[in-house]
């Protein structure tokens, strides 16, 4: 798009340059110097237009270029012995700026729930692709969080834009209560060193269609432990988010159900 944008002021700067030429050549006559006053004219439109449409698209350049979450789509199955099976697709533009061998992606493994109390989880991953081919993957501990690279240290990652799949089974995440079980699930995670687009997610209880069965469902975004409402529900159940997150800045969302569909461990 850049290169688009330079191609347009190039053309620009002939247009200039010609119409200089047609000045000079319009001193051998009258004749010939209405006939040039009506090509003037067109090349003065065409390079104003050239112009225009130049520095639009250098205005444009901050939004589109950078290093950028586009999408960040996850997919969350519920099996019935309350694991879950997740399935995410992360589009991101790598500029080989902060990204260069590949992503980061963080899972919490310990933490405090509500109530206060130490609830640890886990997350084991299964595959991982890179445009829909399997690329090499890495997971290690660090405190209270399990970290996920994504491709090789020995390999730059591609520049441009790609989508990185990522697919693991999560145990210890449901909640059961009284009258309802529940979902609390961080989409995206609040550790992202780039802004996210678009984030949207899809959820499916055991035995139904997805989006379907739920009692409620609700949504924060923000940075971590933030209550902000910016997404909204559709299709039935699924979340996106409806403006850019920031830096840090994150989707979670809790669906609730009725009992029995989960066997509590």
């Amino acid at each position: 798009m850049i290169r688009f944008g330079l191609w347009l002021l190039v053309i620009s700067f002939f247009c200039t340059k010609f119409l200089t030429f047609i000045d000079a050549f319009a001193l051998a006559g009258e004749v010939i110097r209405l006939t040039v006053r009506s090509v003037k004219k067109i090349f003065i439109y065409i390079a104003i237009a050239v112009a225009a449409v130049s520095a639009a698209i250098m205005a444009a350049r901050p939004c589109m270029a950078g290093e950028v979450i586009t999408a960040f789509h996850s997919d969350i199955r519920i099996e019935r012995d309350g694991s879950l099976i997740v399935t995410e697709e992360i589009r991101v533009n790598i500029e080989h700026k902060k990204i260069r061998n590949g992503l980061t992606r963080s899972f919490p493994v310990r933490y405090k729930d509500r109530d206060g109390k130490t609830v640890s989880t886990e997350f084991n991953v299964e595959e991982v692709r890179l445009d829909g081919r399997p690329v090499r993957w890495s997971q290690k501990e660090e405190e209270n969080f399990s970290t996920l690279r994504l491709g090789s240290p020995e390999t730059p990652a591609p520049m441009g834009e790609h989508t990185y799949t990522i697919r693991y089974k999560a145990v210890g995440q449901i909640g059961f209560f009284t009258d309802h079980d529940e979902l609390y699930w961080n989409v995206t995670g609040n550790d992202s060193i780039f802004p996210i687009l678009r984030a949207y997610c899809t959820v499916t209880l055991p035995g139904m269609e997805p989006d379907t069965g739920f009692k409620s469902i609700e949504w924060y975004t923000g940075a971590r432990g933030d209550k902000g409402g910016g997404a909204r529900s559709f299709g039935g159940g699924s979340v996106e988010t409806t403006k850019p997150l920031k830096i840090k800045e994150g989707l979670s969302v809790v669906y609730t159900w009725r009992k029995g569909l989960i066997t509590p461990p």
